[in-house]
């Protein structure tokens, strides 16, 4: 089972620290890369399809504010706009960044919607079944032959203890190996007279012989 979404919390805008550095462009272009270079030989692995001034902006960020202390959105955009304010030639790059953080995180408060919907709808139908099991629960009792489905594989077998909505039922595998499941009632269908096995020789009581 795949892990579910992480929630995403929405933020007022935040104020974020900066020193930002005194540079011309080339000096900042020259350091970005540098501290690019000096990432990917850390992680074994770089992006090398980084613009330079994706690579300025990045550095900016985590290296002259204080976005990393807590990392949320709001001041994301924050530092994102400090950086385009005092270097307006990243401006376009900034806003680049920051729309693709928004869409980032639509996108994952769609997700994390979609898992709630649907873990509603699982507790929903668990609802249903329980309450559908509870209905006809009083129609088995201990020692009825039944068939349920294991694992995708039909199995006959026993009721052994009959709860309030959910039966116990005693079965056998192909190696001969016994086996006991907990199923709900509405799994389990009782095995009518006709679809039990009848040994040879041994006749109906009832038959005319």
């Amino acid at each position: 089972m795949s892990r579910p979404p992480t929630p995403v919390t929405w933020s007022a805008p935040a104020a974020v620290r900066t020193e930002l550095p005194n540079l011309n462009r080339e000096r900042l272009e020259n350091r970005a890369q540098r501290h690019a270079d000096d990432i990917a030989m850390e992680r074994g692995w770089g992006d090398t399809n980084c613009s330079i001034d994706q690579l300025v902006v990045n550095m900016l960020r985590h290296e002259y504010t204080d976005y990393d202390n807590d990392q949320t959105a709001a001041r994301h955009t924050a530092a994102n706009r400090a950086i385009a304010a005092r270097y307006p030639w990243l401006a376009a790059e900034c806003d680049r960044q920051t729309e693709r953080r928004t869409a980032e995180e639509r996108d994952s408060a769609a997700l994390w919607a979609d898992h709630l919907a649907m873990q509603e709808q699982i507790a929903l139908m668990r609802q249903e079944t329980i309450a559908a099991s509870r209905a006809i629960c009083g129609s088995f009792h201990v020692g009825q032959p039944v068939e349920l489905t294991i694992k995708g594989h039909q199995r006959s077998g026993t009721v052994v203890k009959v709860g309030r909505s959910r039966l116990t039922v005693h079965y056998e595998i192909k190696t001969g190996a016994e086996r006991t499941a907990v199923v709900y009632a509405t799994e389990v269908k009782i095995l009518s007279q006709a679809d039990t096995h009848v040994p040879l020789g041994h006749g109906s009581p009832n038959k005319d012989e």
